[in-house]
């Protein structure tokens, strides 16, 4: 999955010239999408866990898409809850076929490049994640599921789902330890060292993966420039995504399901501002 921002396609061909935008906020999706899609779902497909595939880059059997009634059109994130829809149908009727994760794919997307369409969007995926695993919390530690219930329900009830709420309580414990003297500093600091040297680690690594899939090698200056935004994340995206997220988390026990607007500026030469009209979910 590549992220086409800065570039052209031209007759339906991507004339890519920029990997990384000079805009941070684009940048740094591209980090994460590479880690995402390089890196976490090969590994949950290679065990059959796949819970999301992107919509616009997933390839349905039509006919089994038609025997379980499509998409939800009452849920904000439909890509999701098809997947685990699907995956739940598999088990229950004994069918041999799985859903997988073709790392190789290329698939190009246009990613937000303005923190209040980045923010529409986040906070409607987390919304969308709840809400699919709310659909079918029967599956949630279920041995009937196998893998399904005892591994991919938990993995992403507690590494997905939840960790915003978590992330917010290790926060506020950080700011009243600070405030009364009970935080053990060298032992703070090695730590955000260690979180900041993973984040560079795993953010590097998904890097190389892209590149090599590309038969290069990344350019000392897309190393840098990598490096230097993954040791930067924690301070500046991981906080944006951790309040977007738990705004999700609102509107889905508010039972908010509006969509709203997308603004999207094209890929082609000839492209103008588009803006998704808001949609609401009936």
């Amino acid at each position: 999955m590549e992220l086409i921002n800065g570039n052209e396609v031209v007759d339906g061909i991507a004339d890519k010239k920029v990997e990384y935008s000079e805009n941070p906020l684009v940048a740094m999706q591209t980090i994460e999408y590479y880690r995402s899609f390089l890196i976490g779902r090969v590994a949950l497909a290679e065990h059959n866990l796949m819970l999301i595939c992107s919509g616009a880059f997933t390839v349905f059997d039509k006919q089994l898409l038609i025997d379980h009634d499509g998409l939800a059109t009452d849920v904000i994130g439909e890509d999701m809850e098809i997947v685990v829809r699907l995956q739940k149908s598999l088990i229950d009727n004994g069918m041999n076929k799985r859903i997988v994760h073709v790392s190789d794919a290329i698939c190009y997307t246009e990613a937000p490049e303005s923190l209040k369409v980045l923010h529409r969007q986040r906070r409607r995926w987390h919304q969308g994640l709840l809400e699919s695993l709310w659909r079918h919390k029967k599956v949630m530690l279920n041995p009937r599921y196998g893998s399904l219930g005892l591994v991919a329900f938990p993995y992403f009830i507690l590494a997905e789902a939840t960790i915003p709420v978590v992330e917010l309580f290790g926060f506020l414990y950080l700011v009243a330890g600070f405030f009364a003297g009970q935080i053990f500093f060298e032992f703070s600091l090695l730590l955000i060292m260690y979180s900041l040297l993973y984040a560079g680690l795993i953010s590097l690594t998904s890097v190389m993966l892209n590149s090599w899939q590309q038969g290069r090698f990344p350019s000392t200056s897309e190393i840098t420039y990598v490096l230097g935004l993954s040791f930067t994340e924690f301070f500046w995206y991981k906080p944006l995504m951790l309040f977007w997220r738990l705004e999700g988390f609102y509107r889905f026990f508010v039972n908010r399901n509006d969509w709203g607007v997308m603004e999207r500026k094209g890929f082609s030469a000839e492209s103008e501002k588009e803006e998704r009209e808001e949609q609401v979910v009936p």
